[in-house]
């Protein structure tokens, strides 16, 4: 019960965070299209020095941030990530992308249980994972809104991504009831897990000259497979990244 309140609570504010950046993402471009309505009356696409304005192009951004994932019954493993995203705005206001990543998580839990007639167990449980994944972003709303020589850009899309992960599970058990010595045990495992997930990422950029400096928020629902194991496991994982970059 506990584990399922945690997933409830994490999922929740994943959930919030996501929806105040979608929100103001969505404020941001109101506020900026009718901006550039009412002041930009070029009749071209194009500026002084022949650069495009509608911001389409190859850029690159590195990331660098926080990942959280829980797998139910492993907990909520937390820790460090980077990544490395390349990306084509092909229109205006759409553009794909592609991200190779590396994350880090740890997680550990203890806890005691008192029955009647003395009996006393004493269990804890950790785990560390390192894990590698290819994501890829077909379909990425993005459009960069110039003011003067700095641009806003928000942006949501919609991925799917596909790791890999190596993990180091050791729980152990100590039992104080003389006549149920097997409780008291060692466990270590290791294991590869294959997982897959659907990924909407949602960031806002601002763009200085060529240079790019923003955030992401990308909130994943999908599934854990374990090689050479018959078990699979739902996949609930939250990541936020610092982004800096630059458009060529």
């Amino acid at each position: 019960m506990f584990r399922i309140k945690e997933s409830f609570n994490v999922f929740s504010k994943i959930s919030k965070v996501s929806a105040v950046i979608f929100l103001f993402s969505i404020f941001t471009l109101s506020v900026v299209n009718a901006h550039e309505n009412g002041s930009d009356n070029m009749p071209d696409d194009y500026t002084a020095n022949g650069k495009s304005k509608d911001g389409k192009g190859l850029y690159v951004l590195g990331q660098i941030g926080y990942n959280g994932a829980y797998a139910d019954p492993y907990g909520f493993p937390t820790g460090f990530t980077v990544n490395g995203l390349l990306g084509y705005q092909y229109l205006s206001f759409l553009a794909a992308e592609a991200s190779l990543g590396f994350k880090l998580g740890t997680y550990s839990n203890e806890g005691t249980y008192s029955g009647s007639g003395g009996f006393n167990y004493t269990y804890k449980d950790s785990q560390k994972f390192y894990a590698m994944d290819l994501k890829l972003y077909p379909l990425v709303f993005r459009h960069e809104f110039k003011l003067g020589k700095v641009s806003i850009i928000p942006r949501i899309g919609l991925g799917l991504g596909l790791g890999v992960a190596f993990g180091k599970v050791t729980e152990s058990a100590i039992s104080s009831y003389p006549t149920m010595p097997e409780l008291s045990e060692n466990k270590y495992y290791e294991s590869y897990v294959v997982g897959i997930t659907a990924l909407v990422p949602i960031g806002v950029t601002l763009g200085i000259n060529n240079f790019l400096v923003g955030f992401t928020i990308e909130p994943a629902f999908g599934s854990l497979q374990a090689l050479g194991e018959d078990t699979s496991l739902s996949l609930l994982e939250g990541r936020f990244t610092l982004d800096l970059g630059y458009k060529f």
